[in-house]
């Protein structure tokens, strides 16, 4: 039930010289900025075992906002989730919640989890969260917090629309995109809801969007949103064994000319492919980040980012045929990216080396790795006891990089937010 997402979320077989960069001593901390939190981190530990960040937003104002989910114990199998507000230095905003710390939790014994948070112009914050309980079931919220982190008595009478979870995306007019599901399962897709929280009926056909059906495909999920300032609206998923992507009109309809019936595809070439991210990508194209399994020699899991052209036609221009794959052993997943003013890509790495890194990379518009970031294309941060991963990426209007993701103290899992100068 760990979504997969932005949010949030790499194979990758670089230069000799990245790979050396990888592969050694770390040298990235240069890049941390000292004034941000102690040393270029903060971590905030919940005393449980496994704690770690899933979504990140940065309000107007600059106060970072993550959420995620916080395990007491490693002997139970259940979870709650957590939302923190840091000020822009990476100190807690005691303002927010309680001491700036936000606890949801579920009924009963559950595995509770958030799948995405977006921050509306006015303050307000949108977060939708899901959980299972063995003994109770299914539960599901959208739900809107005022800029204290209480509840907003004025969406949908009492802050929450129970039922509905998904990706969450915020348009240019106010209204609120929910690309996700009700917990029963009986109404799915992208869904369009007033300021008020009430389901805006002038959106597509009756409130929910046209998307992609392609038959005979049983691998076929979208699930992924993205929502650019200019109110493109991008989905992201798989077709089978392929990256898939597809654009909806900002009034709800799929956008004519845009791939294969509305489906933009491309295979990277390997098996048990997974989407993490879609955004928005040069001169109106869409980039998708994710991994596929490859077996040779041996099974392993690569990271793929892939670019298509505003028609949904693989980006020539772009690595290899539109595909930019790569393997180093270890490194496994593009688990998020954002693009930067210039048009490159920052991308979160998962890593699955013992010793786990914050993993950062950025390639050029050809897709190229880009030789001036970092090491060689490369930041390949050590800030933990015992290692850390990348979740969410988040470019600042500085143009420098916060990522958040989970920090080891030795004993356990903490949050953890980074900030890299780049500038």
């Amino acid at each position: 039930m760990h979504p997969r997402a932005r949010s949030t979320t790499i194979g990758l077989a670089f230069s000799m010289a990245a790979v050396l960069a990888l592969g050694g001593p770390a040298q990235a901390t240069t890049f941390v900025d000292p004034t941000f939190g102690t040393d270029g981190s903060v971590t905030t530990d919940f005393g449980g075992t496994s704690d770690q960040v899933i979504v990140m937003a940065v309000q107007p104002d600059g106060k970072i906002l993550v959420g995620g989910t916080s395990s007491p114990t490693a002997s139970t199998q259940t979870s709650i989730v957590k939302i923190v507000r840091y000020d822009a230095d990476g100190t807690v905003d005691t303002t927010f919640a309680s001491q700036g710390q936000l606890t949801i939790s579920y009924p009963g014994e559950s595995y509770a989890t958030i799948d995405s948070m977006a921050v509306q112009l006015n303050g307000r914050i949108l977060v939708s969260t899901r959980a299972f309980s063995w003994t109770q079931g299914y539960f599901a919220a959208v739900s809107r917090l005022m800029p204290d982190g209480t509840l907003d008595p004025n969406f949908s009478g009492d802050g929450k629309i129970a039922g509905w979870f998904g990706q969450i995306g915020v348009q240019s007019n106010g209204r609120i995109l929910v690309f996700g599901a009700k917990v029963d399962n009986s109404q799915q897709g992208l869904v369009a809801f007033h300021p008020n929280g009430s389901i805006d009926h002038t959106f597509g056909r009756d409130g929910f969007a046209k998307t992609p059906s392609p038959g005979g495909e049983t691998l076929f999920r979208l699930d992924l949103l993205s929502v650019s300032p200019s109110d493109r609206i991008l989905l992201g998923g798989n077709y089978g064994s392929a990256l898939a992507a597809a654009e909806v009109t900002r009034n709800g309809f799929l956008r004519t000319g845009f791939g294969d019936h509305g489906l933009a595809t491309l295979d990277p070439g390997g098996y048990q492919t997974l989407a993490y991210d879609v955004g928005p990508g040069l001169d109106g194209g869409v980039v998708v980040g994710g991994s596929s399994q490859d077996s040779v020699p041996k099974p392993r899991v690569e990271g793929d980012l892939v670019r298509f052209t505003n028609t949904g036609a693989p980006d020539a221009g772009f690595g290899t045929g539109g595909l930019v794959r790569r393997t180093v052993p270890a490194y496994t997943g593009v688990v998020s990216f954002a693009t930067d003013a210039n048009g490159r890509t920052v991308v979160g790495l998962q890593n699955s080396s013992p010793n786990r890194d914050f993993l950062l990379a950025r390639y050029g518009l050809d897709g190229s790795l880009d030789q001036s970031f970092g090491d060689m294309g490369v930041i390949n941060a050590q800030l933990g006891t015992n290692g850390g991963s990348v979740w969410p990426v988040v470019i600042q209007p500085d143009g420098n990089i916060l990522a958040a993701g989970w920090l080891s103290n030795g004993s356990d899992q903490d949050f953890a937010v980074v900030r890299f100068l780049l500038t």
